[in-house]
């Protein structure tokens, strides 16, 4: 197997046309390419040789150029908009709309997207659709998971939407709908506005819907170049429907979140969060949300992964079960990085 040094030198030489953006690594040498976005300690970057884009851990970059405007958010959860160009070694330069250059430590630079001047041309998205049949007990199984995102100067927006449908013979059928989109405004100093609307569909709590607006207020603990921790206190309102519809109700709560997303390090990644929902209008009721995304790389290539999503209520519906979770694991592989 060829050195990187070597392997980026090559590719280097085959690909200087037509091709703006640079990436010069500690080690000296340069790629010349498309710089799509840096996130998670990793830069993603598109060649003209090869039909998949190339991920490198950011940590062995010193330098870099990129030629379209980029929103870079840096370790004090501040996001400047702007062209980016070295200025020197371990420093870069991110030249403003209005001509003003600031200079940042390259090591302070958390996220980095290539984005477009105009609103909708900062959206992103994706869509995974899956299904498992089998023979016996006729078990179906069928899942889907979207998600979009939008990134602003001071305004960040995830959504998110997954769908679990399992049927099989003898069996009522089981449902599970999970959907969420929460806006970010960045306030500066690690503080920030957190708004969102929740849905959740469970016919294991017997739930037929649950809309829960929010409205909270954050900041970042922790906010380096390989991990933040966040936390949020506010508002959260419930409207529910459940299967029996004498049950039906609204309330409102207070909630405390917390958030940690560990990235960048040799062997792990995890995202996790926990949400506390304490209510103020229902007597003694009190509800969590947690969810966890894990993986590990133990030889070379080769990862193991867990996901677990969990609800609890302490006072569900007459017909519903107190708590509720998915978990999943996996065994991979990760080629062409």
């Amino acid at each position: 197997m060829l050195r990187l040094s070597v392997f980026l030198l090559l590719i280097t030489t085959l690909s200087s046309f037509g091709q703006r953006d640079t990436l010069r690594f500690k080690n000296g040498d340069l790629m010349v390419g498309e710089i799509k976005n840096l996130a998670s300690g990793v830069i993603t970057i598109k060649t003209r040789y090869s039909k998949s884009d190339f991920t490198i851990k950011f940590h062995r970059v010193k330098e870099m150029t990129i030629e379209r405007k980029c929103i870079v958010t840096l370790t004090q959860a501040r996001n400047l908009f702007g062209f980016v160009r070295s200025t020197k070694e371990g420093q870069i330069g991110i030249t403003e709309n209005n001509g003003n250059v600031v200079l940042v430590p390259i090591n302070q630079i958390t996220s980095l997207q290539e984005v477009a001047d105009n609103f909708w041309g900062r959206f992103r998205g994706s869509i995974d659709i899956g299904a498992n049949i089998t023979k016996a007990n006729n078990n179906r199984q069928f899942n889907t998971t979207a998600g979009i995102s939008y990134s602003g100067v001071r305004w960040l927006l995830d959504g998110s939407l997954d769908i679990l449908i399992s049927a099989q013979d003898s069996v009522a059928e089981t449902s599970r709908t999970d959907a969420q989109i929460e806006g970010l405004r960045l306030l500066g100093n690690n503080y920030f506005i957190t708004a969102e609307i929740a849905y959740l569909q469970n016919t294991a709590q017997a739930l037929d819907s649950r809309i829960s607006p929010s409205l909270g207020y954050g900041k970042f603990l922790v906010n380096t170049n390989k991990m933040y921790f966040g936390v949020a206190a506010g508002l959260n309102y419930n409207i529910e429907n459940f299967v029996d519809n004498d049950e039906n109700a609204e309330s409102a709560e207070v909630f405390v979140s917390l958030a940690l997303n560990m990235f960048d390090y040799d062997k792990i990644d995890l995202i996790t969060g926990i949400r506390f929902l304490p209510s103020l209008t229902e007597n003694n009721r009190f509800r969590i949300d947690y969810s966890f995304k894990f993986k590990y790389k133990f030889i070379k290539d080769f990862y193991i992964s867990a996901g677990l999503s969990f609800n609890y209520d302490n006072q569900p519906s007459t017909a519903g079960a107190t708590f509720d979770y998915t978990l999943n694991t996996g065994f991979g592989w990760k080629f062409n990085k």
